[in-house]
C-alpha cells in the first residue's frame, strides 16, 4: 500500500496534515505564529492587550517588562481573555480548536 499524505491549509495560521502507510496513521496540527515565526512577537501583542505598552518583540525587551511589573508570561496568559489570547497566539488557537473539533 502506498503512503498517503494529505495537508490541508486551514487558515493563513494553522495547517493540518494526515499521513498514512499500511495500518498507522497519524495527524499533526501546525501552528505559524507571527511574521518571523518567534513567539515573542506574540507575547509582545498579549503585553499591548494587556497593558497598552507597545514593545519590541525582543526576548530582553518581554524579560525587562515581566520584571519590572513582578509577572512571569504564564501570569499574562491568566489575565487574558479568550479574544485577547486569539488575536496575539492566533495559530496556535486555531490549532488547539482544531484537535478539539477532531
Amino acid at each position: 500500500m502506498k503512503p498517503e499524505l494529505r495537508v490541508k491549509h486551514s487558515s493563513k495560521h494553522c495547517y493540518h496534515c494526515y499521513f498514512k502507510t499500511g495500518g498507522k496513521q497519524a495527524r499533526v496540527y501546525m501552528a505559524i505564529r507571527g511574521g518571523t515565526t518567534n513567539i515573542e512577537e506574540d507575547i509582545a501583542c498579549l503585553i499591548t492587550e494587556l497593558f497598552g505598552e507597545k514593545l519590541d518583540p525582543s526576548k530582553a525587551e518581554i524579560r525587562r517588562f515581566l520584571k519590572e511589573k513582578g509577572l512571569r508570561i504564564e501570569d499574562l496568559i491568566k489575565q487574558a481573555t479568550k479574544e485577547q489570547l486569539k488575536r496575539c497566539f492566533l495559530g496556535v488557537t486555531e490549532a488547539i480548536e482544531q484537535l478539539e473539533q477532531s
